[in-house]
């Protein structure tokens, strides 16, 4: 049975992977993980408050995104 922090934390990742990432350039100012924050916390593409932003980004690493049928690549 699944307790709340674990459908918390399912909820998370499954808003997090409304977040886009595609075009993204890591080489610039900043780490990897405050530019990922950044694209998180984006109205209407993440929505993250900063705070969960800063959680997410500490648990899990963004390795790949795939942009469904979208034609932009």
């Amino acid at each position: 049975m699944l307790d709340t922090t674990k459908l918390k934390e399912y909820a998370q990742l499954s808003q997090a992977a409304y977040a886009y990432f595609a075009k993204t350039d890591f080489s610039g100012f900043g780490g990897k993980e405050e530019i990922i924050e950044g694209k998180l916390q984006t109205v209407d593409k993440g929505d993250f408050t900063k705070k969960e932003a800063e959680e997410l980004t500490s648990r899990y690493e963004l390795v790949d995104q795939f942009a469904g049928n979208s034609r932009e690549q």
